[in-house]
């Protein structure tokens, strides 16, 4: 299990306080895994995070989804490596 933090930061580098959600979404595509969907915990608005568990060793995509509304969200979509335990 990984503690994985999620900020969102503005255009001044500050946390973006108006934000209604923060999530995130895990798969590893060479296994047909996921996507897979950690609960998030607010530590602020702007910050949350999850404990997260990447089962198997890959390249992890990771998207996260920030919602600024009802009908506005920003992704950011990444890969993870997961080594062998």
């Amino acid at each position: 299990t990984n503690e994985v933090h999620v900020v969102a930061l503005g255009d001044d580098g500050r946390l973006m306080a108006d934000l209604t959600e923060l999530s995130m979404s895990l798969t590893l595509t060479s296994e047909d895994v996921g996507p897979l969907q950690p609960e998030m915990q607010v530590v602020t608005p702007g910050h949350s995070l999850s404990y997260a568990d990447f089962p198997l060793v890959g390249d992890w995509t990771v998207e996260v989804t920030a919602r600024l509304g009802k009908f506005e969200a920003l992704k950011a979509t990444f890969e993870v490596p997961i080594g062998p335990r």
